[in-house]
C-alpha cells in the first residue's frame, strides 16, 4: 500500500489514477482479510483518502464505527478531512465529549478543511481544550499542550 500511496500522490501518474482508484475500491469487498492487521488498514486508509467514492465513504464510516483502535479512528477522520465529508465532521463534532483526546486533536485539525463551520467549531470548543488535552506536566496555561497544538495547527496546510 505504501507504493500505491506513493504513485497516487505523484501527479506524474495522473493518467492511471482512475484505474488505481477502481482497484482500491474493490479491496474491501474482495480482499478484506488483508485489512485485518492494523498497519495494513492504516496504509489502506492513507491510500484511499485522495478521492471520495460511495464505496470508500461507506467503508470508512463502517470502519470508524466498528474499530476500537484510536489510530484507525484518527485515520478515518483524516479521510473525512481530505474529502471533506461535512456530515461525518458534524456528527463527530456533536460527539466531542465522547471522543478520546487523540480523536479530538484530529477533529480539531480537520476543522480547518470546513471553512467557516470549522472555525466556528474551533471557537465553540476552544474553552474545553486546556482541560481535555491536559498532560499533567504544564506549569502555566501559556505552555500547555493544548496551546502548543492549537498554535501548530494554525500553520498546517
Amino acid at each position: 500500500m505504501r507504493g500505491v500511496y506513493a504513485v497516487r500522490s505523484n501527479d506524474q501518474f495522473a493518467s492511471i489514477f482512475g484505474a488505481l482508484d477502481d482497484l482500491l475500491d474493490h479491496i474491501p469487498a474482495t480482499s478484506g482479510h488483508l485489512l485485518i492487521p492494523e498497519a495494513n488498514m492504516l496504509h489502506f486508509l492513507r491510500a484511499i483518502r485522495f478521492v471520495r467514492t460511495d464505496v470508500r465513504g461507506t467503508f470508512v464510516r463502517k470502519t470508524y464505527d466498528s474499530t476500537a483502535s484510536f489510530s484507525v479512528r484518527r485515520a478515518c477522520i483524516d479521510c473525512w478531512r481530505h474529502w471533506p465529508d461535512r456530515s461525518n465532521f458534524t456528527r463527530l463534532r456533536n460527539q466531542w465529549q465522547n471522543l478520546g483526546a487523540d480523536e479530538q486533536r484530529m477533529l480539531w485539525l480537520a476543522a480547518g478543511a470546513f471553512g467557516d463551520e470549522g472555525q466556528k467549531t474551533r471557537d465553540q470548543l476552544r474553552g474545553s481544550l486546556a482541560q481535555a488535552w491536559r498532560l499533567g506536566i504544564e506549569t502555566d496555561s501559556s505552555s500547555s499542550f493544548a496551546a502548543c497544538y492549537e498554535d501548530w495547527v494554525k500553520h498546517v496546510v
